[in-house]
């Protein structure tokens, strides 16, 4: 499964930092995309160093959805 952006990403935490470790995504009609082809000079996992804020993981059943895209209003 892919979201509407055409890629998914699956993220590892470890020693407190946060990994991309698998990606699966097609950018063109017949071939798949790998993190090495989006980070050739990392190996995997790739480290995200441009994630500096606060990750919140949520849990439990979604009690209201409201679709809001990326306002944050």
């Amino acid at each position: 499964m892919t979201l509407w952006r055409g890629y998914l990403g699956v993220w590892e935490i470890k020693e407190e930092r946060l990994y991309l470790i698998q990606l699966n995504a097609e950018f063109d009609d017949d071939n798949e995309t790998t993190i090495q082809d989006i980070f050739p000079v990392f190996s995997d996992p790739v480290f995200a160093p441009w994630c500096t804020g606060e990750l919140r993981i949520t849990e439990g059943d979604q009690m209201k959805y409201e679709h809001k895209g990326f306002s944050q209003k």
